[in-house]
């Protein structure tokens, strides 16, 4: 029983986690324009560590134009909530997928394959004005290597890759058809989970070829805490030479 003159506090419904103030981690994990639909383009977010809750941070979601520096579009993060997996995933037509699979409509994920999208640190009423870049997919303003499009297809994180990086490193994607020249259907496409595969698919054998004798990997399924083994330390995930570009665009008043 409490002392004459105590306080008690209620402390139903808090979350310890929040106590500490744990900074939010977030990253892009897949980009899709599938082959099959134009209107199943989709950007899929995911966070690690802050399953089922509201974005309390000043971030943004943007998207460039294949050759420019400046947003094209966006959307604000704070306030929208991660469903119970930790995901968040924006829909050009949420209508034309599982409602688990999508939570928000928006024009931020009308895709064609060459664009470049960032998750970036900034105000919504300055947006799309942003002061640091936090993940990014592509390199805004250079243009498109083959390798980096999407069109027809996605972009998935490797499962490895499960840091934010606010310089684009090709080597975390597999990026289809730009690595594989392989077009991907939307019953490919995973929207609210983070299903990759181990290797790059490969293109099925001409008639006459025989078995493939490079299948594609079994699919794993999204980690529950990051892994602890097989990084490579901060500068890259892996194997292969980082192509990383620390591009910090300026802030234009």
């Amino acid at each position: 029983m409490p002392g004459k003159g105590s306080t008690t506090v209620d402390i139903s419904g808090m979350d310890p986690r929040e106590w500490n103030h744990t900074p939010l981690k977030i990253f892009i994990t897949e980009l899709a324009d599938p082959k099959d639909s134009t209107v199943k383009s989709f950007i899929e977010l995911y966070s690690p560590n802050k399953a089922g809750k509201d974005v309390k941070e000043e971030l943004l979601l943007v998207k460039f134009d294949e050759n420019s520096d400046m947003p094209r579009s966006f959307e604000c993060l704070k306030g929208l909530q991660f469903n119970d997996e930790g995901f968040m995933v924006f829909c050009r037509d949420k209508s034309e997928w599982d409602s688990t699979e999508c939570q928000y409509n928006g024009d931020i994920a009308e895709l064609g394959g060459t664009e470049d999208v960032a998750i970036v640190r900034g105000s919504c009423s300055d947006a799309p004005e942003y002061t640091t870049i936090v993940d990014i997919f592509g390199v805004p303003g250079e243009g498109k290597n083959v390798e980096q499009v999407f069109t027809l297809g996605r972009a998935v994180r490797k499962i490895d890759a499960d840091e934010a990086k606010s310089s684009f490193d090709a080597n975390d994607w597999i990026i289809s058809p730009g690595s594989n020249g392989i077009h991907v259907g939307s019953e490919d496409c995973d929207p609210g989970k983070w299903v990759t595969e181990t290797a790059p698919p490969t293109k099925p054998p001409s008639a006459g070829d025989g078995p493939n004798p490079n299948p594609t990997s079994p699919s794993q399924p999204p980690p529950t805490k990051a892994p602890a083994t097989g990084k490579a330390g901060k500068g890259g995930k892996g194997s292969g030479s980082p192509k990383t570009r620390n591009r910090l665009l300026r802030k234009r008043f």
